[in-house]
């Protein structure tokens, strides 16, 4: 097998382009989108979700940061949900 080099931009625009078709999909009542729970203060989780949260406002895609304290129930977090 020969080693194959994937160009990352352009297959994130092909992915993007492909899972918009260039325009935004939505259910009424039900936007599409991302929603990230970050319980506790993880450097690395806090710098990915921004990543996330990035993506989606360029794609116009909606999204939403939960952010819990690090002693934080599952009752609560269900709260939010």
């Amino acid at each position: 097998m020969t080693a194959r080099i994937i160009d990352g931009a352009r297959s994130e625009e092909r992915s993007s382009r492909n899972t918009t078709g260039g325009r935004r999909a939505e259910t009424p009542g039900c936007p599409t989108g991302l929603a990230a729970v970050l319980v506790g203060d993880n450097p690395a989780s806090q710098v990915y979700v921004r990543n996330k949260i990035k993506a989606c406002q360029a794609l116009g895609i909606y999204s939403r940061e939960l952010r819990l304290a690090r002693e934080s129930s599952t009752q609560e977090l269900l709260r939010h949900g």
